[in-house]
């Protein structure tokens, strides 16, 4: 058995109102005992959007730290360089949770720097995983582990 993660960062490059923040924020609210962060980029964020996760974890800006440490870097967006977003963040894992896919061909998974870099990829629903290991059968992948209402 391995460890068990305790610091957890979350990483959206642009926060906005949309399903994916609500979905994140619902699942923020439900980790009790662990260590949260809500990592944004000031240069793609509305920093006023990060108001509503600050009564559940530390807003970080990713670049303005240097050897972060963290058990797991969660990416939510299919759509964004993951290899630039993780660079000042050493962490044990890495996963990419994916809310929606609308087009594989023009995310960052058609990289191959960019899937070497991950560890899982997080999807929240079996439609999207099913596609996803077509197209990369060689990756490792959870999917359905927890239902993420917007509610």
């Amino acid at each position: 058995r391995g460890e068990l993660m305790k610091k957890l960062m979350f990483f959206r490059p642009l926060y906005s109102l949309g399903g994916t923040e609500i979905a994140m924020l619902n699942l923020v609210k439900k980790l009790e005992g662990y260590e949260i962060y809500i990592g944004y980029s000031d240069l793609t964020s509305d920093k006023h959007l990060l108001d509503r996760f600050a009564e559940y974890a530390t807003i970080v800006n990713i670049n303005e730290v240097k050897d972060f440490e963290v058990d797991a870097f969660i990416t939510c967006s299919a759509h964004y360089n993951h290899v630039e977003a993780v660079q000042n963040i050493n962490a044990k894992k890495t996963i990419l949770w994916i809310h929606h896919l609308v087009n594989v061909e023009t995310t960052v998974l058609a990289d191959k720097k960019e899937t070497d870099k991950l560890d899982y990829i997080v999807t929240v629903s079996n439609t999207t995983a099913n596609i996803l290991k077509a197209i990369f059968p060689k990756k490792y992948f959870l999917c359905s582990i927890i239902a993420i209402y917007n509610n």
